[in-house]
């Protein structure tokens, strides 16, 4: 595989931020889609497919119990906090 084929998903409830992150990226050249929420990128991506997720750790429904970790996604999320 090469990154060609890899596509970043944006996840993020902010249309502006989704909009921003995709411009960004595609500028560059990268393959990108956007999702509003967690719930919808689940159900309709491809997860099967090579690729990363861009994810808004502050969402509603993400759940912060365990540290980075979204209650909706089963599989480790590596990330860096801002805050």
């Amino acid at each position: 595989m090469n990154m060609s084929e890899a596509i970043i998903h944006v996840v993020d409830d902010d249309a502006s931020v989704r909009h921003a992150c995709r411009y960004m990226l595609e500028t560059v050249g990268m393959v990108c889609r956007d999702w509003p929420d967690g719930r919808v990128f689940l159900e309709r991506a491809d997860l099967y497919a090579a690729g990363v997720v861009l994810l808004d750790m502050r969402m509603p429904h993400c759940g912060t119990a365990a540290p980075y970790r979204p209650t909706w996604l089963n599989w480790a999320v590596p990330c860096r906090s801002s805050s």
